[in-house]
């Protein structure tokens, strides 16, 4: 007969070996398990730092603060090793953290969703290969901020500031294919079109605020920013058209409201509308600083996407510096929210806002099949992906559509196939006078009419 089993005996304690088998399975799934966003410690010794300045399109200042901690011992053996080489290693620990600050510290990392992180970690070591980190340190202030001994004078602790090339660390990430990159959306989707207006208050005239000299510097900046990144810009005064489509487009909506630059979006295409809002303040030893808020919007909905506010250095004088690097220091995180936004919306498809004008020449019976038809019409066209109803009313529908970009490329396409559904399901009305007509069609907004003749 076989002989049975007997229990182990580990450390003094009786194992049975169906338990011993039950935690070691336990233990792995826990490991298994783990989730992606705990690797990123593993980078870095110390994870401590901070942006002084976002210095222009694509370098920030950047505070950090480097550890090494000596492992020898005993602990005479470990301070000889410190005094040898801990504040080289501490300082090459301080380059990896402020490195690591802009793909994953603050409050917009270039890296911030999981599968974007699981991605990082398969060719992390590369991004902090010392060869590396001299090319994404631009430069290194020598002064140290602090340098300490820590641990009983077995650490070093020290922290100095760092200029980041943060537009390097952007096409490598692409380039490795961590993120997705700027091309990638510009061959499916195109970079959003934007718009930088103004921010106003109700009476305000827009046009006005836009040739304030502060308002008109930051308006340039950030201009300069995005097409520097290749993002369409979207300028309004350079459109002849654009206050009588915004007048239009306001009636036809229902002038449900009175924002001037969400009407000049959605007038002029844009897919996205940013504001400015800047002032001078008084600061510290009889300067002033420029404080800059930079909002961005979603032009189909008026849907706040981020907003930053920017800060200048005190100064006596030289206003177009403390605006210029006010902007800079909101603009890029902004942006960042922008570009999140905008590979959401990828992923659900193309966008357009659809607005049906229906005048009040029909019956209440009438209006209903109109309706009936109209949402009909949406379904086929969002069968794929997505639609979400905006307004409802016998005058008035409003929709958001995201539509499949191989299957309808233009709003004329959009029309073509509401004026088909129209056809088909409303032809007792168009035999007896109604008409579809067109009123606004630009890159983001249908508007139509339906009425009698």
């Amino acid at each position: 007969m076989a002989e049975k089993l007997r229990p182990q005996v580990v450390a003094g304690v009786r194992w049975r070996p169906q338990v011993a088998l039950a935690l070691a399975a336990v233990l792995l799934a826990a490991c298994a398990s783990r989730p992606p966003l705990a690797r990123e410690g593993e980078y870095t010794v110390s994870t401590e730092a901070t942006v002084i300045e976002r210095i222009d399109q694509s370098q920030w200042l950047i505070e950090a603060t480097g550890v090494f901690r000596s492992s020898l011992s005993p602990r005479f053996r470990a301070r000889a090793e410190v005094t040898r080489i801990g504040t080289k290693e501490a300082i090459r620990d301080a380059r990896k953290v402020a490195v690591w600050y802009v793909l994953f510290g603050g409050t917009d990392p270039f890296l911030d969703t999981p599968d974007e992180r699981e991605a990082f970690h398969r060719v992390h070591e590369s991004f902090f290969a010392d060869r590396t980190l001299a090319i994404y340190i631009a430069d290194e202030e020598q002064q140290f901020v602090s340098n300490v001994l820590i641990d009983d004078g077995t650490g070093r602790r020290i922290s100095k500031r760092f200029r980041v090339n943060t537009e390097r660390i952007h096409r490598d990430l692409e380039e490795q294919g961590v993120t997705v990159a700027r091309r990638e959306l510009r061959q499916q989707l195109g970079l959003p079109e934007i718009m930088v207006v103004a921010q106003t208050q109700p009476g305000d005239d827009l046009f006005a605020r836009l040739r304030e000299p502060d308002i008109r510097h930051g308006a340039t900046v950030v201009e300069s920013f995005l097409s520097s990144r290749r993002y369409q810009v979207r300028v309004p005064e350079q459109s002849a058209m654009v206050a009588d489509l915004a007048t239009e487009t306001f009636r036809v909506t229902g002038g449900g409201t009175t924002d001037q630059a969400y009407q000049l979006a959605l007038s002029i295409g844009a897919d996205v509308y940013i504001t400015l809002d800047g002032q001078f303040e008084d600061a510290a030893n009889n300067t002033q600083r420029y404080a800059q808020q930079i909002r961005a919007f979603e032009a189909t909905t008026g849907r706040l996407l981020g907003a930053e506010t920017g800060f200048s250095r005190g100064r006596q004088g030289e206003a177009q510096v403390s605006v210029e690097e006010a902007t800079n220091q909101a603009i890029d995180a902004v942006l960042s929210r922008i570009d999140g936004y905008w590979e959401d919306d990828l992923s659900q498809g193309v966008q357009y806002k659809l607005v049906l004008s229906i005048t009040d020449q029909f019956n209440p019976r009438e209006v209903e099949r109109i309706q009936i038809a109209f949402l009909e019409a949406v379904e086929r066209m969002t069968r794929r992906t997505n639609y979400r109803e905006n307004v409802v009313t016998a005058a008035t529908l409003d929709y958001t559509l995201w539509v499949d970009p191989q299957e309808f490329r233009a709003t004329s396409s959009l029309f073509r196939q509401v004026r088909d559904d129209f056809k088909s399901k409303l032809g007792f009305l168009l035999n007896a006078g109604a008409e579809l007509r067109q009123v606004t069609a630009n890159r983001k907004l249908l508007l139509m009419r339906f009425s009698r003749r």
